[in-house]
């Protein structure tokens, strides 16, 4: 087994929907299988606002679509902070990908989304 962590911080720009990718981190071989056991995340968006979060992965042809518990953690500066921490056990032979929605496609926000886990053969 071979461990892994990866994240990406972003900058929202005003948009109902952002995908987040983490094909750019070739994390997963051909041939072998991510097991992904933690995902946190950080979301900050104008205060008043909500966000959700969704994960996919695929095993072969067959995706999967993991929504992940956010909680408000508060207003700070006149922004909302969601925080989610989720250890779980989530497979994927090609695709770990992240969506965050939105309530308001107006406004900015930023997201920091880290993943960790192992590659398993």
């Amino acid at each position: 087994m071979t461990a892994f962590q990866a994240w990406h911080s972003l900058t929202m720009t005003p948009s109902f929907n952002w995908l987040v990718s983490f094909e750019d981190w070739n994390l997963i071989p051909k041939g072998k299988r991510a097991v992904i056991e933690l995902v946190t995340a950080q979301i900050i968006v104008p205060a008043g606002e909500w966000v959700r979060l969704r994960m996919y992965t695929s095993l072969g042809t067959v995706p999967s679509n993991l929504d992940l518990f956010v909680t408000f953690q508060g207003n700070v500066g006149g922004n909302a902070v969601y925080v989610a921490t989720h250890s779980l056990r989530a497979y994927s032979d090609a695709d770990i990908d992240f969506d965050i929605s939105r309530d308001n496609g107006t406004t900015q926000g930023s997201a920091l989304i880290c993943v960790s886990g192992y590659i398993a053969g």
